[in-house]
């Protein structure tokens, strides 16, 4: 039984008012279908009878309220409760991946029921009072058939129902199709070829007896697959000197984890003979086989017809294809999933009577280790593959990018993923990747793609995007990921090493690049504390990324290379020499036994103090440079340090923090008790400076400029109201409110944009005014840029006096402490510092050779 609106409710009907009114990732303001006037009838049409009303009801109750999370509220209780205009019920049908800025046009499937209760909320901001329980509307997940795929007014219906059993004949059959069609019809995915194997492999058997043993290649070629997973832990059965004679006969299969024996299974239904796993391949107890193999990785997962990921299993003992659901904890165990519920495709004016089902979309409440993001009723690839187990093993990412395509096993469902893109088996567009999700595509088709792995196919903007892309897997990914061991740290990204040599040219010095070694040095620990001593046992430089623990960052977000400063002699760092011990004489990628850096530059001393307390009077104050360091056991430590004179020798003075021991204001904190003694190296001084000058001034005439944002990063054009004095200009600034210019006897006319649409974003309220640059005079500085072509401003006028231009420069450094352990003297990297200062601030400075190490 349907009611009246249930009755005239139709995919078809909600698929025609996308035409009228479409916005991704909102509800329509006016092309909806209306339902009931209030949730009271909602409520009473359900208790008539209506299906699908009993349905929306069960749903509502199925989630929790959005506002009170620590009791037992459901969103339809507390609908109800609140005090809202109107309650109607409105349904309008969704892409649930869409973006907010994308149209119907560009919508690939149609998969989301969306159910609204009361007022729409203004978009743009938030009227908490009213609004905040209706933070999102409620969701139905639209599935249909996979043998009956549906289209309605050029958009594809719903997802695709899922085989709950991942080792089902049907699951096997998408992954052949998808290896086949990838294969087949991809042109960035590399063709299926016969490749070198690795030096062992494991041999899954055939029919009758299926037998499983271990092979050796002797450099045999063919194919096989490759398998990436989660130790976990130790594993019971792995290969060492002592049973590798009897593994060459027969593995017993029932011995090995669930996971090795569900890669066997899947590697056997894919028709293929071999397959790839590290525990069953490599001689666990031979550092020698160990060094070798490790040294291999590259081209192991390169030639790997496929890669089997086990992307959601913990520990090898958790199994691929049959993982235990996650139980539902906390407050979702008060709200139980409703049956399913379906709606006609049609109206009933239509004979075909198909439709589809729908089901609640629960994403799990809550954060932490008790509520993973990617565990949710829908799981999609965007979850597995960035919260999933195996995006935490350090060891995966190069599993990962080297892989030209991976069969990613979920809880719920499989995907794939290939250099072409990504498919699921619901059917998703693009798995529910994002477009910042998919910015390493640059990279896959220059690994993978035949004719784009020569760097000199690759044009210059290519190549730069590329080398960004080894800095972020390096910060972003790579250190924040675990090792079992962590000398491990070097080995384990040594495959992508490799790959990127080619665009970095010059040698590879454990982590950091010799052509690029003055971002590759300028790193810091952006996730903790700068530990004073170098992890051990030994695996890395201080000045490498390598030594860290914790997840680091590099300083520079672009190469500096032609913005350097060049008006002081060593500005920049001049690397002399370097000299590397490596464990593997062959490998210049893995494990290291010692490495050390000649360089020449110049250099201050900094003296750490313990504060005593002295009277001193304000003028005594000492002079301070502005500074932005990481070091000192601190993340990153205050703006200044002061200048100061110690033993005769100019330096810069760091007094660790203490209270004072008294409150009275003429009590100081001053620095008298030396404690330790660091050395700043200069590494590089840039032109992305900020001009700064020594008076304010009051703008009175402006003039209309079209303008677009200084450097790198571009912003799109738009109109600004910019002032000058007489003489044409080429650079405005401004970052204060427009407190100055809405006093002006002559502010911007009606043709004008107003002063606050010059620049996006917050404004330092604190620096008054802004500043234009010409030929007669300058105003005050900012910190935001905006640039336009010129014009001729005569006329304008400028009250108060121009000031003294500074080039006020970034100067980047490493803080170094002398390495006690070693006869000679050496330098470790203990920290990094920006200074702001303009460069005459380095005139005095030393220059001198260094060892570092």
């Amino acid at each position: 039984m349907l009611c009246s609106f249930c009755e005239g409710l139709s995919i078809e009907h909600l698929v025609e008012l996308t035409a009228v009114e479409y916005r991704g990732g909102r509800f329509p303001d006016h092309a909806f279908y209306q339902h009931h006037a209030t949730i009271e009838d909602l409520i009473e049409s359900a208790d008539n009878g209506c299906d699908f009303c009993q349905f929306i009801v069960a749903c509502a109750e199925a989630m929790p309220s959005t506002r009170n999370l620590d009791e037992t509220h459901s969103f339809l209780a507390f609908c109800q409760e609140c005090e809202m205009r109107s309650t109607d019920v409105k349904i309008a049908i969704h892409g649930h991946h869409t973006n907010e800025d994308q149209t119907i046009e560009e919508v690939k499937l149609l998969d989301t029921l969306q159910i609204w209760f009361g007022p729409n909320p203004p978009y743009g901001y938030q009227e908490m009072e009213e609004y905040c329980h209706l933070e999102w509307p409620l969701d139905l997940t639209i599935t249909v058939p996979r043998e009956r795929a549906l289209t309605v007014g050029g958009h594809r219906i719903g997802r695709n129902q899922l085989d709950p059993v991942l080792d089902s004949d049907i699951n096997f059959d998408v992954a052949r199709s998808w290896f086949a069609a990838c294969c087949n019809e991809h042109s960035s995915c590399p063709p299926r070829s016969i490749n070198k194997l690795p030096t062992r492999l494991v041999d899954v058997g055939e029919a009758p007896s299926w037998n499983v043993r271990l092979t050796q290649s002797q450099g045999q070629r063919g194919e096989y697959v490759a398998l990436s997973h989660c130790w976990g832990g130790p594993i019971k059965l792995t290969l060492r000197r002592d049973n590798l004679a009897s593994f060459l006969t027969s593995i017993p299969v029932a011995a090995l984890p669930a996971n090795f024996r569900d890669a066997i299974a899947i590697t056997r239904k894919l028709g293929m003979r071999y397959i790839w796993i590290d525990s069953l391949c490599i001689i666990q107890d031979s550092e020698e086989d160990w060094i070798v193999e490790s040294a291999r990785m590259t081209d192991l997962y390169l030639n790997a017809a496929f890669t089997i990921c086990a992307s959601t299993s913990n520990a090898s003992d958790c199994g691929i294809l049959n993982q235990p659901r996650p139980v539902q904890k906390g407050i979702m165990e008060n709200f139980p999933i409703p049956p399913q519920g379906h709606i006609r495709v049609f109206p009933r004016s239509n004979p075909d009577a198909t439709t589809v089902a729908l089901r609640v979309y629960r994403p799990v409440m809550g954060g932490g280790e008790d509520y993973p993001a990617w565990e949710r009723e829908d799981e999609t690839m965007r979850g597995v593959e960035f919260w999933g187990a195996l995006s935490k093993r350090a060891w995966g990412l190069q599993e990962k990018i080297l892989s030209p395509r991976r069969l990613v096993y979920g809880r719920q469902q499989i995907y794939w993923i290939c250099v072409e893109g990504c498919q699921s088996s619901d059917g998703l567009p693009d798995c529910f990747l994002t477009a910042s999700d998919l910015e390493y595509k640059p990279l896959m088709r220059h690994f993978h793609t035949p004719g784009l792995q020569d760097p000199a196919a690759l044009s210059a903007t290519e190549t730069r995007k590329i080398q960004e892309n080894y800095y972020d897997m390096v910060s972003i990914i790579y250190t924040a990921r675990k090792l079992t061991y962590p000398s491990d740290k070097l080995p384990a990204f040594a495959g992508l090493a490799k790959k990127f040599h080619p665009l970095f040219g010059g040698a590879y010095l454990a982590g950091v690049w010799s052509h690029d070694i003055h971002r590759g040095i300028t790193w810091y620990h952006s996730d903790g504390p700068w530990p004073h001593t170098p992890a051990r046992p030994y695996r890395a430089p201080s000045w490498s990324w390598a030594c860290a623990d914790t997840v680091i960052s590099f300083m520079f977000e672009v190469s500096n290379a032609g913005r350097s400063c060049h008006c002081l002699e060593y500005t920049r760092l001049e690397p002399l020499g370097y000299d590397i011990d490596y464990c593997d004489k062959s490998n210049p990628y893995g494990q290291i036994k010692h490495a050390s850096l000649s360089v020449r530059g110049r250099t201050r001393i900094l003296c750490r103090f313990r504060p005593s307390h002295s009277r001193m009077d304000e003028e005594e104050a000492p002079e301070t440079v502005s500074v932005m360091s990481w070091f000192d056991d601190n993340n990153m430590m205050p703006s200044k340090f002061q200048m100061g004179d110690f033993e005769g020798r100019q330096c810069l003075v760091w007094t660790l923090p203490e209270e004072p021991v008294a409150e009275e204001s003429d009590w100081r904190v001053y620095p008298s008790i030396p404690e330790k003694e660091f050395t700043i190296l200069v590494v590089e001084a840039s032109h992305s400076c900020f001009p700064r000058f020594d008076t304010e001034v009051l703008i009175h005439n402006a003039s209309v400029t079209s303008a677009s944002q200084r450097g790198e990063e571009q912003r799109e054009a738009a109109t600004v109201t910019s002032v000058s004095a007489e003489g044409n200009f080429e650079r405005l600034r401004r970052v204060s409110t427009s407190e100055n210019l809405s006093s002006s006897p002559n502010s911007p006319t009606s043709n004008s944009t107003s002063p606050e649409s010059w620049v996006d974003g917050d404004t330092d309220s604190q620096n008054g005014g802004f500043w234009t640059e010409g030929e007669d005079e300058l105003v005050d500085s900012g910190l935001e840029f905006l640039e336009h072509s010129g014009g001729d401003v005569a006329g304008s006028q400028i009250d108060g006096r121009g000031g003294q231009e500074e080039d006020e420069v970034r100067i980047e450094c490493l803080i170094l402490e002398r390495d006690l352990d070693r006869e000679d003297v050496a330098y470790i990297k203990v920290g990094l510092v920006s200074i702001f200062e303009p460069i005459r601030f380095l005139e005095d400075w030393e220059v001198n050779t260094l060892t570092l190490v």
